[in-house]
This record gives structure tokens, sequence and C-alpha cells, in this order.
């Protein structure tokens, strides 16, 4: 629901059906809430749209995000990250955008600055890309709901813009839950599912719905039981991967950089030498990714984590969902008994890949056989 809707009480609605069409079967531009909601009410056979209140039936599984989650999620987002990138692009674009003259009082007036003031300067834009990325998820999360009802999920979500999506529990192919850096340090994950459509084009919302926006790590999977119960009611144990195939990480992370800091040491001094401090960063970056890359194979289920840029994800994957399992074994890893293993998912129309690389070689092969033993 648009802002300038929501006073008039009306929506925007979408219809998709199981057919084999590339776009929704129906696509109401305005209408009445009350219209939607019979019409909702009728597809689902219910009364009333649960989404539309917070009163719903003791039986029925559901989920409200209180204000101090809301908050954590918030503030540990690093959503702060693309606005100071896009302020960077605009820097450049200064000349392009903006009158000669205004670019050229700009630099006279930034060149005059004092060290101070210019670190001062750049910590206050820093601050307000916080506050906006803040008040960014705050509106866009606000008064968040999930309620399940026997075949589908609903989510309920938006301050100046109200979004009600609802997801048919037969079309989720897995289930995700991620983590950054700050939120793995606070022990807080996001949940979401990946789920297959029939639509054509990147509709992102419905092929990846947040489920819970923050959550302890310990309560996340007893939390979600309710809604799909096919998911582990507690956090699997995984494996990890062997102390002595940390480095291969480390090294694949660091090649790059070392390529990149040779030739600007070399041509740019003194200032080359500043791409040393590429180094550590990749270090981490690949300690990182080692670290937090792990198994676990039940009976009907593949959960499978890794960690790339400092953020860590974890799917859990019924066998029946498994669009394709490939092991990977270059010459160099056989002589290691190693290899990586990828598995494709459907999302939305296209695909999702996940993999977990430098397994053992008798790991891989145990859930490729697993594989296709369920399908």
């Amino acid at each position: 629901m648009v802002l300038f809707f929501k006073p008039f009480h009306l929506e925007q609605l979408t219809i998709e059906t199981a057919s084999k069409s590339d776009s929704p079967e129906g696509v109401l531009a305005l209408v009445p809430t009350a219209v939607a909601a019979q019409i909702d009410a009728k597809r689902t056979g219910t009364s009333q749209r649960a989404t539309e209140t917070s009163i719903v039936a003791a039986d029925t599984p559901h989920y409200q995000i209180n204000t101090r989650e809301l908050n954590l999620y918030a503030l540990t987002s690093m959503g702060v990250v693309p606005l100071l990138v896009a302020l960077g692009w605009l820097s450049d674009k200064v000349n392009e955008i903006f009158p000669k003259s205004w670019s050229d009082a700009l630099t006279q007036t930034v060149t005059g600055l004092s060290i101070l003031a210019i670190i001062a300067l750049g910590v206050a834009f820093v601050l307000i890309g916080i506050l906006a990325s803040y008040l960014i998820i705050l509106q866009k999360y606000f008064h968040f709901q999930l309620s399940a009802e026997s075949t589908q999920l609903t989510t309920n979500r938006g301050l100046f813009r109200s979004v009600n999506l609802s997801v048919p529990k037969n079309r989720i192919q897995a289930v995700t839950f991620k983590q950054n850096i700050i939120r793995q340090w606070l022990k807080l994950t996001t949940v979401a599912t990946i789920s297959a459509s029939k639509r054509e084009g990147n509709d992102s919302e419905a092929e990846s719905m947040t489920m819970m926006p923050v959550i302890q790590n310990s309560d996340a999977f007893s939390h979600l039981t309710p809604f799909l119960n096919w998911l582990p009611s507690q956090t699997p144990i995984l494996t990890r991967l062997a102390p002595q195939r940390k480095w291969l990480f480390i090294r694949n992370a660091l090649i790059l950089p070392v390529i990149v800091a040779i030739p600007l040491i070399w041509f740019w001094r003194p200032w080359g030498w500043l791409s040393l401090l590429l180094l550590p960063w990749a270090f981490f970056q690949g300690w990182y990714a080692s670290a937090n890359t792990g198994w676990s194979l039940k009976s009907n289920q593949l959960i499978l984590q890794k960690g790339s840029w400092f953020n860590r994800t974890l799917v859990v994957i019924p066998g029946t969902n498994i669009q394709s399992l490939a092991v990977r074994q270059s010459i160099w890893m056989k002589k290691t008994a190693m290899a990586h293993l990828r598995v494709n998912l459907r999302k939305g129309n296209g695909n999702f890949e996940m993999t977990v690389r430098y397994l053992p070689k008798t790991v891989a092969d145990d859930i490729y056989h697993w594989y296709t033993s369920v399908n």
C-alpha cells in the first residue's frame, strides 16, 4: 500500500496462480482494502484477513516484532555502506551534475578547511548515513507481523508503505538464516524463505520473504517450527572444517590483493605502500570464510553454512527441493581428497546457488549419494 493510498483505505492487489504465465494473472491497481480483504477471504476460506488485525486465533501461529527487536535490527544493519558508496559516487560526479562555478567554490571551501574540520565533516557524513539507514529500516519493518495458515505464510509490515505478502508453503524451497558480523557478535539472526515462482523478472520480496527480521540465535528454530513444521526444532550442530583447511581460504583471499599491491608499490611510490593494508583485510576475509563453513545431513534435510564478505549464511534445504547437486574437484584437489559442493535451488523463476568449498571428498560423496536416494 503506497503512502498516499493509506488515508483513503486503498491498496494495490496482485494475484498470482499456479499457471505457467510469466506475469501475474491479475493486478488490481487501486481497490478498497475491504474488497481486497473479501478476495483474500474467498481465496483462503476465512472470514477475514488475519494480517489486517493484531487479534488472531489462539491456535494460529503468530509473531510480531517488538520495539526492542526492531531497534536492534535497524541499528545492526550494514545499510549505511551502500549509502556511503552512493555518496562517494556523487562526489565524483559533482562536475557533471552541478555548474562548474559551484564545484569550484566547493573545492576551494574544502581545501581551505583544517585537517580536524575535514575529519569532523567525514564523521558527520557517516553519522548522517547511519541515521538515514536506521530510519529507512525502521519505517520499512514497522509493526512487522508473521502469521501462518494451513497452506501459506503471510507477513504485514510498513509505516509509510504498507506491504502485505502471502507465500504458499508448498513454494518454499528452503529457509535462510543470515548474519552480518555485527549481528553475529550479538547472536542475532535474520530468517527468510527462498520461494519458487512462475513470475518473470525480479520480485525480491516474494522470492525471499523475511519471516523474522531479527531474533536471538538460540530462539530461532524453536520459534519457527510452528510456522514450518519441517524445520528442525533446535539449532543444528554443524560439522566444521579441519584447522589445516583454513589456509586454503586465506590463500585464495590473498591472491588478488597481492597482485594489485605489487604494481601499485612499484609504480606509485610512496602512496602505493598503502595498498599493503589490503593484505590483513584479505587475510581476515579468508579466515572468516573458513571459520564459518559447516554442514549437517539429516534424514530428509541438507543444512549448509558459508561465510563471505563478513556475512554468514545458513540454509536449511529439504532434499526433495534440490534442483541439482554437483561435486567439483580440480586436479590439485584430488591429491588432497577435497571437493567443492554446489547445490542449486529454484528461487523465483530463476536459480539460487549455494557452494561450500573444500569439503572432504568423502563428505561430498556421502551428500551426493544421499541426494540421489531422496530423489
